[in-house]
């Protein structure tokens, strides 16, 4: 029997940009999440994810960068709130060193952006 037509074609990595995309919703929909008034452990754990996430990232160069977001603008991990707008902040901060337009980073439509699994891009 003939293959079904998904397999037909060869399959091929995601590029850079697509897992860029997918990256942003997935963190804007875990800062969404996060605790309302996390404990230490709740921070230190975010911290460690971020810190695994950045290192496994499988775009090297955007890592390096990404890290250098981080010194500039440390993780605020003291509130869904904070942390949300951090992670947007951090969004806005790549957005400018690839020369893209600045987001606004409103709390209210950052959470209902991201409980619903988008960016802010996706819902305005």
């Amino acid at each position: 029997p003939n293959p079904p037509p998904s397999f037909s074609k060869p399959l091929r990595p995601p590029s850079r940009a697509e897992i860029g995309r997918a990256s942003w919703r997935y963190v804007h929909a875990m800062a969404a999440s996060y605790s309302q008034e996390p404990v230490l452990r709740e921070q230190a754990d975010a911290l460690a994810w971020l810190r695994a996430f950045v290192k496994f990232y499988p775009c090297q160069l955007c890592s390096q960068e990404f890290i250098e977001v981080c010194g500039d603008l440390p993780p605020r991990l003291g509130s869904r709130e904070e942390y949300a707008m951090w992670w947007c902040e951090a969004h806005n901060r790549v957005r400018n060193d690839l020369s893209q337009s600045l987001r606004r980073c409103e709390v209210k439509s950052l959470l209902s952006a991201g409980m619903d699994g988008k960016t802010l891009d996706e819902v305005t």
